[in-house]
């Protein structure tokens, strides 16, 4: 993620990673015209400390 894009996102409300890991391809393609790939990689990559916390509560 760049700088613009952060800014942008922010403008339509999208201000913490959970708020970006929360939404949807399709979502976040209506606020930017990114490439689906990398809209999907972004929101994967946000979700990333769900699955780490589910790994270690399944550990415990």
């Amino acid at each position: 993620m760049d700088e613009d894009l952060a800014f942008r996102l922010a403008t339509a409300g999208v201000i913490t990673m959970d708020d970006l890991a929360e939404m949807a391809v399709d979502e976040l393609l209506e606020i930017d015209a990114i490439d689906p790939d990398k809209a999907a990689s972004l929101i994967m990559k946000a979700r990333e400390p769900w699955f780490a916390d589910a790994e270690v509560q399944s550990d415990a």
